[in-house]
């Protein structure tokens, strides 16, 4: 009895560890959100005039008004003196370690539409909506359209192995 559990506690570890995170931005309709994936769900987006804050994990459900959140009174700290040296760490491994989590990160879909306004350099730049590598990805236009979608995913095993790898 007790080794199932304990193998049902291991599934549902290796799967919080391997479960996929995708970060979605989407500027066409003002919403960010961050998903990971049959776990939970936190989403910020602009609605009658307020940016709000939705957060789903598994059965639990809240939403906040994001102004209020972040701009609320703060109870004031006591300050205490250390009496203790800082260690002094070095910068350069945490640039590098910043670096390989930064890595482990993909884009796996990603467009801009463009529309500057000036007719002129709207013809200078169309020819970019043909290059190869930006073929379905860059549109230049005259419609007044301007808008932004990306979506990034990454797995926290990913992120564990490049943060503890040396």
């Amino acid at each position: 009895m007790w080794i199932i559990i304990l193998i049902f506690l291991l599934l549902i570890l290796c799967w919080l560890f391997i479960a996929p995170l995708e970060l979605e931005v989407d500027t066409r309709i003002p919403e960010a959100s961050l998903r990971w994936t049959s776990i939970g769900r936190a989403n910020v987006s602009y609605q009658n005039e307020t940016w709000w804050l939705n957060l789903r994990v598994l059965f639990f459900h809240k939403q906040w008004d994001l102004e209020k959140l972040i701009f609320r009174t703060k109870k004031k700290k006591k300050t205490r003196k250390r009496g203790y040296k800082k260690e002094v760490s070095k910068k350069g491994s945490r640039a590098r370690k910043f670096l390989n989590v930064v890595k482990t990160f993909r884009v796996t879909k990603w467009q801009i539409a463009v529309d500057t306004g000036d007719v002129t350099k709207n013809a200078w730049l169309y020819a970019l909506n043909f290059t190869p590598h930006t073929r379905r990805h860059l549109h230049i236009n005259f419609t007044d359209e301007n808008y932004m979608l990306l979506v990034i995913r990454n797995s926290p095993w990913k992120l564990a192995y490049a943060f503890l790898k040396k």
